[in-house]
């Protein structure tokens, strides 16, 4: 029997068409694994506030026809009782988040690496032999490749990683309402921060405020333009210098 750990690529796949994956069939040695460990990420085309990386563990067995990735819900009722649903039938979860100074800072893909890699390491301190499926083609820098499967499509196709998906897509979305109150006019419940033409119009009529990414090319350009954020919550909305 071949040492996968040797690939130059382990069990990476693509398979957006198939309406169901069989793990064994994916991985080899798969009797090491007693858990599988499921990761999905939300925020990231966003302009406005955080990223949110979010990690469930479920049994290497276990099928549950009940859990949909988060495109599948179409109300915030709905995705709110998946999340629930979820949180309910999973043995473990933790969602960690990134905010717009950190992504602005390092950039998005090292904000996610970096929460990816938190909450990892948070969830195998209990469940050491548990497969982590990452929603992508990308493996976790830093994180065991030998432990790792890339899936293309894999919240539409994993119970874990559908039920991180929808847990990650809620959190955000309850943070992007917190954010609301003190920005309205940017109407944050709705375009969740990001590039609605709605958003992107307030953007360059007012200037960015301080949860907007400072690393993407629209809010920069903005911002210099008018060398202040846009700061205050309901009508005493007020400009503040930054330099």
């Amino acid at each position: 029997m071949s040492d996968y750990r040797r690939l130059k690529r382990p069990y990476k796949r693509k398979m957006t068409n198939k309406q169901e994956v069989v793990l064994e069939k994916c991985v080899p040695n798969h009797e090491q694994f007693t858990h599988v460990i499921g990761l999905d990420e939300v925020g990231w085309g966003a302009i406005a506030g955080p990223l949110s990386v979010s990690g469930v563990v479920l049994p290497w067995e276990f099928t549950n026809p009940g859990f949909k990735d988060s495109k599948r819900f179409s109300t915030n009722n709905s995705r709110k009782k998946g999340s629930d649903f979820a949180k309910a039938n999973v043995l473990a979860y933790t969602t960690q988040f990134s905010l717009p100074q950190d992504v602005a800072k390092y950039g998005a893909g090292k904000a996610l690496h970096y929460l990816q890699k938190k909450v990892v390491y948070k969830l195998l301190a209990d469940y050491p032999k548990a497969l982590i499926v990452v929603d992508g083609n990308k493996y976790i820098p830093g994180v065991d490749k030998a432990k790792q499967l890339t899936l293309v499509g894999a919240d539409a196709l994993i119970p874990a990683v559908s039920a991180a998906s929808i847990i990650a897509k809620v959190a955000r979305d309850e943070y992007m309402m917190a954010l609301d109150e003190l920005f309205p006019t940017w109407e944050f419940h709705k375009n969740k921060g990001y590039p609605t033409p709605e958003h992107l119009k307030r953007l360059k009529e007012l200037g960015p405020t301080t949860v907007h990414r400072m690393n993407v090319t629209i809010v920069k350009s903005t911002f210099e333009k008018k060398g202040m954020y846009y700061e205050g919550t309901g009508e005493d909305q007020t400009r503040t210098a930054c330099g």
